[in-house]
C-alpha cells in the first residue's frame, strides 16, 4: 500500500508540474539599451568609390553567439568621422540600430562604411528599424539565431 501511495504521489506531482509548466518561445521584449562593440568606419570615400557602388546596404551575421555584426555600406553622414556613433535598443518592442553623428556643426558630407556588433540579443524574431539620422530608414524583420545572415537594401543613391 504505501507503494502505491508513493507511486501516486509521484504521478500526481508530475502531472502538476507538467500542467503548470509550459515552453514558451516568447522572449522578453522589455524596452533596453543594447551594448555597440567594435565600432570602426571607413575613411571618406571619394568619388570613384561612389561612382562603383550605387547603393547604401545593410549585411549583418550571427557573431559571439548572441551578437549581431553589421556592416552599414555607403552611409551618408557628415566628413567629421570623429563623431560617428551607433545607438542600438529594444524599443516599443522593436530592435532599433541608429547612426548618427556626435557633431553636427560639419557642413561637408561623405559615405562610409561603418561596423559595429550590437547585443546580447536573445534568439527571437525580431522587427529592427535602421535609421541614420541623416534621413534613411528601413525596418526589416529577422531571425535571430546562431545561423542569422543576410542583406537589406537602404536605399539606392543618387548620381
Amino acid at each position: 500500500m504505501k507503494h502505491f501511495k508513493l507511486i501516486l504521489f509521484l504521478c500526481g506531482t508530475i502531472g502538476i508540474a507538467a500542467v503548470g509548466c509550459k515552453k514558451s518561445n516568447s522572449v522578453d521584449m522589455a524596452d533596453r539599451v543594447l551594448v555597440v562593440e567594435d565600432l570602426s568606419h571607413s575613411a571618406c570615400k571619394t568619388n570613384a568609390a561612389r561612382s562603383s557602388e550605387r547603393e547604401e546596404y545593410l549585411e549583418y551575421h550571427t557573431v559571439d553567439s548572441n551578437y549581431l555584426y553589421i556592416k552599414h555600406v555607403n552611409a551618408s553622414l557628415n566628413c567629421c568621422p570623429d563623431s560617428i556613433m551607433v545607438y542600438s535598443s529594444i524599443y516599443d518592442g522593436k530592435l532599433q540600430y541608429l547612426l548618427c553623428n556626435k557633431n553636427n556643426n560639419c557642413n561637408c558630407n561623405c559615405l562610409y562604411d561603418v561596423i559595429c556588433k550590437i547585443g546580447p540579443l536573445d534568439y527571437a524574431s525580431y522587427s529592427m528599424v535602421v535609421g541614420v539620422c541623416t534621413g534613411s530608414s528601413a525596418e526589416i524583420k529577422i531571425d535571430f539565431n546562431d545561423k542569422t545572415e543576410g542583406r537589406i537594401l537602404i536605399k539606392n543613391l543618387s548620381e
